[in-house]
């Protein structure tokens, strides 16, 4: 039994067959609040990874960005393109990172910075491949069980986003240049 109106807010569980369920309150979660939210994430992400951006190249990115001379070509012709898509360290070359990793060379220079803002770009995108993937999955789950409702869907994705963005597993991924593998393969599973 519901003993909060519906203006006051709606709850996680939708009302079930007469029986007693825990309840947890949240005020409705529309497409606007949701837009809202992921943006004030977003914004708080980058707060969090902005102190690292000043900071220096690290271990293996000597070695992958640093001495990668096909990473300083000023033109991306065939021959170039697969000088530098092969140009990765061991058997699979990484070519989406090496690509990357050309274009922010080619755009900034080698300004470890400028590596650093585009991990945390790629950050933000697998954050939002995995809020998106945490509502279809939800939705999904809502199908079998009806207790789960539309806010409650909305707000757990935003939720397990939040922690994934700014959990301090994720530093290494982030502001460890090289490791920009680790985000990619991130963005790519969450699609």
């Amino acid at each position: 039994m519901d003993t909060m109106p519906r203006s006051a807010g709606h709850s996680f569980l939708a009302s079930g067959s007469g029986k007693n369920h825990m309840r947890f309150q949240a005020s409705s979660w529309g497409a606007r609040s949701c837009v809202v939210a992921w943006f004030i994430l977003a914004a708080l992400t980058v707060l969090i990874y902005l102190p690292g951006l000043p900071g220096y190249w690290a271990f293996d990115d000597y070695g992958s960005i640093l001495g990668n001379s096909t990473l300083t070509f000023r033109r991306l012709d065939w021959p170039h393109l697969a000088a530098l898509l092969f140009s990765g360290p061991g058997l699979l070359h990484r070519p989406l990172s090496m690509l990357s990793f050309f274009f922010d060379s080619y755009w900034f220079g080698l300004d470890p910075a400028a590596f650093k803002l585009t991990n945390i770009v790629i950050h933000l995108l697998a954050g939002l491949s995995l809020w998106l993937m945490a509502r279809q999955l939800l939705r999904l789950y809502a199908r079998r069980d009806p207790r789960l409702a539309p806010n409650a869907i909305n707000g757990l994705s935003l939720a397990a986003t939040a922690l994934w963005l700014v959990h301090p597993l994720n530093l290494t991924a982030v502001l460890y240049v090289v490791q920009r593998e680790t985000a990619l393969s991130a963005v790519f599973t969450a699609l």
